[in-house]
C-alpha cells in the first residue's frame, strides 16, 4: 500500500507554541505497559480534538526528546472517531490525513516552524472510526505527529508498536497498516506490501460468520503472495492462516500479497514480524497448517537435523519433520516400543534391543504416552540420548509434558506427529493425514466418541481381517487388546485416502501382503470378494463427520495448500 504523493503542511505562527512552553495533551501514547507522554503544539492537540469552530483541521504532536520508544520498526497506531456530517460534494467525501513530524519541522524542542516541507502520510474517507499505523522510517529522527481531518474529529487513543502493514476488518473497527511512505485506506483488494525477510509473517483472517462459511464451505480463497498461489479452503472454526512469504516469494515477482478471488471471505491480510524463536533449540515451533509441511524447504529449517511445527488450528498438537529415519530413529523409536510394539509396552527397552528391529517411519503419540515414558526413565535413572532429552525438553516447553513441584512429569495437552525427508513425497502427504488423525483422535473427545461408534457398526468379518493386519504384520505387531490403539488406527487406515480409494487400499494393498495371505487366507478371500465395502461405508460416515466439524475430507487434513498461479 504505497502512496507516491507527498502532503504539504503550512502551518501559520499564530498556531505554533513557544519553545518555553511544554503543554501537554490529554492524549498519551501507550508503548507495552507505559504511557508516553505527547505535548500539543496547537489548540487542538491540547484536547485530541479537530474543532472547526477554532478554524484548524489539524493537530500537532510532540514526543518528549528522551522518549527513546520511536524507532526503527516501530509504528505509531492511531484510532480516529469522525463526525458524521452532509458534505457539500458527494463525490467528494471528506478525507483525512495522519503522518509524521521530523526534526527540520522544528525550530525549537516544542516549537513548529512557521512552514513544513513535503511528507509522506496515509489518507481516507474521514467517515465512521478507524485505526491507523504507520511505520517509522529509516533514515528520519521522529519528533511528532500530526493529524489532519475535514470534518471534526478525535483521536481516541494513540499507541507506539512493532510496525505492521496491511488492513483488518475484524474488530469491527476497521485498521490500516502502512510503512513510513504512507498509503491510502479503503481499498482492500490492492496488494498489501510485504518482504522477503524471514522473521515476517503474513496472518490472512478469515470470516467468522457461520452464514458466510456455510454458503461458501467448499469454496477456496486465492492469494497471490510474492508470486506464488495460495489456496485456503473455507471452513468451520478456522479463524487465521499463518504463511511467511519468504519461502514464498519467487525471483523477479512483486513484493506484494492480494487475493485473487474469494475476498468476501477474508476479513484481513496483516503482514508482521515473527516472535522471536531460539534458533540452536527450536523450542518454540513455527505456527504453520499441514498442508504447508510437507513441502517447507529444509533450507529454512532452523537446525540442519529437524525442525519442529504446531498445527494453527490445533496449537497443541506438534509436527517434527526430521532429516532422515536415523535422527528420526534417536528421537521416537525406543517410544515406539514403549507405546505400541507388543511385548514391549510400557517398558524401555535398551539401544542394543532396538538395533536390529524396525521402528516406523512415521509416529503419533499423545500427551500421557509421552509423560508416561520420560516420568518411568526419570524415576529408573534410564540414560536417554540427547535427541530425547531435546524432545522433552521442546514437549514441557510447548506443554504437552508438565512437571511438579517434586519434577515428576505429568500429561499436559496436546500430542505430536513425526515424519522424516527422507520418505517419498507420496508418502509425507499421506502420513501428514494418518499421523494427523491419529492427533485429533488423541485430543478430541468427540471424535473418539464417533469413531468408537462406527467401529462397533463395522461388519465383524471385515474388522477380523484389520485387526489381524494389525497383529500378524511383522512391521506393526500392533497389541489388539488395546482398544485405544486399535480404534484409532482403525479410523486412521479408513481416513488417510480419498474415499474413491478406500476399497482399492484394503483389497490392493493390505490385502496382497504375503504375510496376512499366508497367515489369514480365508479372512483376504472375504475382503476381496465383499470388495472392501464395509470399509469405504465405514469411511463415508467419519469423512461426513470431518467435513461438518472442521471442513477436512478422507485423505486431507490441511485447508491451505500451494498452487502455480497462470
Amino acid at each position: 500500500m504505497k502512496l507516491l504523493k507527498t502532503f504539504a503542511l503550512f502551518i501559520f505562527a499564530v498556531l505554533c507554541i513557544s519553545c518555553n512552553n511544554k503543554t501537554a495533551s490529554v492524549l498519551s501514547a501507550q508503548a507495552d505497559t507505559a504511557k508516553i507522554p505527547l505535548y500539543a503544539l496547537n489548540k487542538n492537540a491540547e484536547s485530541a480534538e479537530i474543532n472547526k469552530k477554532q478554524g484548524s483541521g489539524y493537530m500537532y504532536f510532540a514526543f518528549d526528546e528522551c522518549s527513546g520508544w520511536v524507532h526503527e520498526g516501530k509504528a505509531l497506531q492511531v484510532k480516529l472517531n469522525f463526525a458524521k456530517v452532509q458534505h457539500e460534494q458527494e463525490n467528494e467525501p471528506p478525507k483525512f490525513c495522519f503522518g509524521w513530524l521530523f526534526d527540520e519541522d522544528f525550530t525549537a524542542p516544542f516549537k513548529l516552524a512557521k512552514t513544513l516541507g513535503s511528507h509522506p502520510f496515509a489518507t481516507g474517507k474521514a467517515e465512521n472510526a478507524l485505526s491507523i499505523s504507520i511505520a517509522v522510517p529509516q533514515d528520519k529522527n521522529v519528533r511528532g505527529f500530526f493529524v489532519y481531518s475535514d470534518v471534526p474529529a478525535k483521536v481516541e487513543s494513540a499507541e507506539i508498536a512493532d510496525a505492521r502493514t496491511g488492513w483488518s476488518l475484524k474488530s469491527g473497527t476497521a485498521w490500516y497498516g502502512f510503512g513510513a511512505d504512507g498509503g491510502a485506506t479503503g481499498e482492500i483488494t490492492k496488494p498489501v506490501s510485504i518482504s522477503s525477510k524471514s522473521a515476517m509473517k503474513l496472518t490472512v483472517q478469515l470470516t467468522e460468520d457461520p452464514v458466510l462459511i456455510s454458503k461458501y464451505a467448499k469454496q477456496v480463497v486465492r492469494l497471490n503472495v510474492g508470486g506464488t498461489g495460495v489456496d485456503i479452503q473455507i471452513a468451520p472454526r478456522q479463524k487465521n492462516i499463518t504463511l511467511y512469504p519468504s519461502l514464498l516469494q519467487r525471483e523477479g515477482a512483486p513484493q506484494t500479497a492480494s487475493i485473487v478471488n474469494g475476498s468476501a471471505l477474508v476479513q484481513g491480510l496483516v503482514f508482521e514480524p515473527v516472535l522471536p524463536v531460539d534458533v540452536a533449540t527450536p523450542l518454540a515451533p513455527i505456527v504453520t497448517e499441514p498442508g504447508l509441511i510437507a513441502n517447507w524447504p529444509q533450507s529454512a529449517w532452523r537446525r540442519d537435523d529437524f525442525e519442529v511445527f504446531s498445527w494453527e488450528q490445533f496449537p497443541s498438537i506438534l509436527f517434527f519433520d526430521t532429516k532422515n529415519y536415523y535422527i528420526q530413529d534417536l528421537m521416537f523409536k525406543r517410544l515406539a516400543f514403549f507405546v505400541e510394539k507388543a511385548g514391549y509396552t510400557g517398558k524401555l527397552v535398551s539401544d542394543s534391543v532396538m538395533k536390529n528391529q524396525h521402528g516406523f517411519n512415521a509416529h503419533d503419540y499423545r500427551a500421557e504416552s509421552l509423560a508416561n515414558f520420560f516420568e518411568l526413565a526419570r524415576v529408573n535413572n534410564f540414560p536417554l540420548n540427547e535427541y530425547e532429552l531435546l524432545l522433552r525438553d521442546i514437549l514441557i516447553g510447548h506443554g504437552i509434558i508438565t512437571v511438579r513441584n517434586d519434577g515428576s512429569y505429568s500429561a499436559g495437552l496436546g500430542a505430536l506427529v513425526s515424519i522424516s525427508q527422507e520418505s517419498s513425497n507420496y508418502l509425507r502427504w499421506k502420513f501428514i493425514a494418518h499421523e494427523g488423525l491419529h492427533c485429533i483422535y488423541f485430543t478430541n473427545s468427540d471424535f473418539r466418541a464417533v469413531v468408537a461408534d462406527v467401529f462397533s457398526q463395522c461388519d465383524r468379518t471385515s474388522l477380523e481381517f484389520l485387526l489381524k493386519y494389525f497383529s500378524v504384520t511383522p512391521s506393526l505387531n500392533y497389541d489388539i487388546n488395546d482398544t485405544y490403539l486399535i480404534q484409532n488406527e482403525f479410523m486412521a487406515y479408513l481416513l488417510q485416502q480419498q474415499l474413491s480409494e478406500v476399497a482399492d487400499y484394503f483389497t490392493k494393498i493390505l490385502a496382497t501382503k504375503r504375510t496376512i495371505n499366508e497367515k489369514c487366507p480365508d479372512l483376504v478371500n472375504y475382503v476381496l470378494e465383499t470388495d472392501g465395502r464395509a470399509f469405504y461405508e465405514a469411511a463415508v460416515k467419519l469423512d461426513s463427520y470431518l467435513a461438518e466439524k472442521w471442513g477436512f475430507a478422507s485423505g486431507r487434513i490441511w485447508l491451505v495448500r500451494t498452487t502455480k498461479l497462470q
